[in-house]
């Protein structure tokens, strides 16, 4: 199918965040985590190229609950599987929709993932599902520039005019049924809403002082002027961005997590120690040394394998161009 694509290239940004409140979730409490975004570059069949973005919280405390082992060293591991994972992608030679191109390569993630973990460290042994987390902005990125480079919503995009039939997947039972047919036609005009409870947070008005933070009462995102639970620890992107944000499939404006997750008043840029770093991989290129996009230096340590180029993109922390 012409809608089918090829990725030509991932850029891979870990943001280091600090939790404005810990939280408590199940037997652990998160303070601090990393962010992986992921911004993929896509050709369809047609020749058509679009962008597309993913990201998840890299939180080994639930997907890898080994309490003997670090928390930086399974951090550390869980970065370089999303690298090894996104070496593993542009490697795929083939056109594909998104959900082949995982059906292909999924089986051998663990493998992969094993491999990685045993080249850092011999003691390391994450679990399938942590993999899974380190692929999932992939995955999702790639979803996301699929509805780019055709054209449509992405959640357009699963029925027999761009994909083949369950059957592949689940066999001859699903043989004419299509995922499409499992998906609401039209959004919800209102969708019910939890609200997360940390073991730790606090429940009634007596507990709360000083030290709480507040949440806004007006603003919206765009202006990154809205509270939540974590904020970026490195400099952090607020109001208009200085070069337009690229726009989600569903053609609604996606606005950076970082300013979803801004304080009541904009963070103090922090040492480049903990600024955001911008690993770019490509199919084809050159292998410079990794740089801190924020400061322009260079640092000592790079994943084990995979292409590089020279970083060309839009700076993680201002928004602002780092040519």
């Amino acid at each position: 199918m012409n809608s089918d694509l090829r990725v030509k290239e991932i850029e891979i940004n870990f943001e280091p965040c600090t939790a404005r409140t810990p939280l408590k979730f199940g037997a652990v409490v998160m303070d601090q985590v990393t962010f992986c975004r992921i911004r993929a570059t896509v050709e369809n069949r047609a020749g058509a190229v679009a962008d597309g973005w993913g990201g998840i919280f890299l939180a080994d405390f639930w997907s890898w609950p080994t309490p003997e082992l670090p928390h930086d060293a399974k951090e550390a591991c869980m970065k370089h599987v999303v690298q090894r994972v996104a070496d593993q992608v542009l490697a795929y030679p083939h056109f594909a929709h998104p959900v082949d191109l995982f059906w292909e390569l999924e089986p051998e993630l663990d493998a992969l993932n094993q491999e990685t973990c045993a080249l850092l460290d011999e003691r390391l042994r994450q679990p399938l599902l942590g993999a899974l987390v380190c692929a999932s902005p992939i995955d999702a990125a790639i979803h996301d520039a699929f509805g780019n480079v055709n054209g449509i919503d992405s959640y357009r995009g699963y029925g027999p005019e761009f994909m083949g039939d369950l059957s592949r997947y689940l066999g001859p039972r699903y043989r004419g049924k299509y995922v499409s047919q499992y998906l609401r036609d039209a959004y919800l005009p209102e969708v019910p809403v939890f609200h997360l409870v940390g073991g730790l947070d606090k429940l009634t008005a007596a507990e709360k002082d000083d030290s709480d933070p507040r949440a806004w009462t007006s603003g919206s995102p765009a202006t990154g002027s809205f509270a939540s639970r974590s904020s970026c620890a490195a400099p952090t992107w607020t109001g208009t961005p200085s070069a337009p944000w690229p726009s989600s499939a569903s053609g609604k404006r996606s606005w950076p997590s970082a300013a979803r997750r801004s304080c009541t008043s904009p963070p103090t840029p922090t040492s480049s120690a903990t600024a955001p770093t911008i690993w770019w991989r490509c199919a084809a290129g050159s292998r410079p040394p990794r740089r801190n996009v924020s400061t322009g230096s260079s640092t000592s340590s790079s994943p084990p394998t995979g292409t590089w180029r020279p970083i060309r993109t839009t700076c993680a922390s201002c928004r602002g161009s780092s040519r």
